[in-house]
């Protein structure tokens, strides 16, 4: 999944898909995002809470927000612990700007990790590294699996 969306990013960055550009119900498009993620708070214990300004348009690519909202919204839940905050925000700020703001109680990100965020490369290397960790987990588990069989 994750994959599948840095190749979507990278279509829009590269020029090869187009941004889709409508006037688009924000608040009522975060809100069906965001109470798919209800149960999951119920059952991890966090606190979950969702705010955000009646009745919003914004223009934008419907899609890509609703790629970002889930995106941030699981990353959330990825890195708090039960018992937990997680609160979601989204409101037109004084200078008429779109502001979307999801804080959790998690660990956080070092200063090194924020700089490194926006670096595609440095995201690539994680994915490889993170693959390759599968690949390897996957690989010794087989090898883990077929030790213990029995042999005809």
């Amino acid at each position: 999944n994750l994959i599948r969306q840095l190749i979507e990013f990278r279509r829009i960055d590269t020029g090869n898909r187009t941004m889709r550009i409508t006037e688009t119900e924000v608040t009522k498009c975060l809100c069906d995002i965001a109470v798919s993620f209800n149960l999951e708070a119920e059952k991890s214990h966090i606190s979950y809470k969702v705010s955000a300004q009646p009745g919003l348009t914004w223009p934008t690519d419907t899609n890509a927000f609703t790629t970002i909202c889930i995106n941030l919204i699981s990353n959330a839940f990825k890195y708090v612990e039960g018992n937990g905050t997680i609160i979601v925000r989204l409101a037109i700020t004084e200078d008429d700007r779109l502001q979307f703001v999801i804080s959790n109680s998690g660990r956080g990100i070092s200063q090194e990790q924020i700089d490194r965020m926006f670096n595609r490369y440095a995201i690539l290397e994680v994915l490889e590294d993170e693959t390759s960790a599968r690949v390897f987990a996957r690989n010794a588990n087989a090898t883990r699996n077929a030790e213990n069989s029995p042999r005809s």
